[in-house]
């Protein structure tokens, strides 16, 4: 019996991701083409462009997932320490390092950057109760900061994480805190 539409979409997305990790470790990824992504998952070329656009769209769109789903994860757990947002922010690249590692070589470090951008300028990110997350209403701040925080991130990978998540999150956090200081009390709505 075949699923709903919605689990064939979804298959045929993983489907198509696992096979670009796996092309990704035998060739540079400009020249992987759709007809050889697509043999590699088991899918068509009709099934890759009902899905998809380009294969840039399954990088970007899987960077968003994997950064929405750390905020979702910070938020059900309730965490408002910067700190608790920095660690768990080099847990889930730990966890995705080989994507991570790919997609940064691959050039997608500005999709990461206006991941993280887009969330510290949003209200979500006033949860963090210990630093004054307000001065991120000036964009070059929040530039400076998230750029940072992506050199830092792309170091870690190529120096083969030698630091624990936790060791990052550690001294990320200390800087965050140095450069925007502790946080502003908030008046209740």
């Amino acid at each position: 019996m075949r699923g709903t539409n919605e689990e064939q979409k979804r298959i045929t997305c993983e489907s198509l991701l696992s096979a670009l990790i796996e092309l990704w470790e035998t060739k540079p990824y400009d020249k992987i083409t759709v007809t050889e992504l697509a043999r590699k998952a088991g899918v068509s070329r009709m099934a890759f462009y009902r899905n998809y656009d380009s294969i840039d769209q399954i990088v970007v769109e899987h960077m968003r997932g994997l950064y929405q789903t750390y905020l979702d994860d910070l938020v059900r757990d309730g965490r408002t320490l910067y700190i608790d947002y920095s660690v768990r922010f080099f847990q889930y690249v730990a966890a995705n390092e080989r994507f991570m590692r790919k997609a940064l070589e691959a050039g997608f470090f500005e999709v990461l950057l206006e991941s993280i951008e887009d969330h510290i300028s949003s209200e979500e990110s006033w949860r963090v109760a210990d630093v004054d997350m307000t001065k991120f209403g000036d964009k070059q701040l929040r530039r400076f900061m998230t750029g940072g925080y992506l050199v830092v991130l792309a170091n870690w990978l190529e120096g083969g994480m030698a630091e624990t998540p936790e060791e990052m999150g550690e001294t990320t956090s200390a800087y965050v805190h140095t450069l925007l200081g502790p946080a502003i009390e908030r008046k209740p709505n």
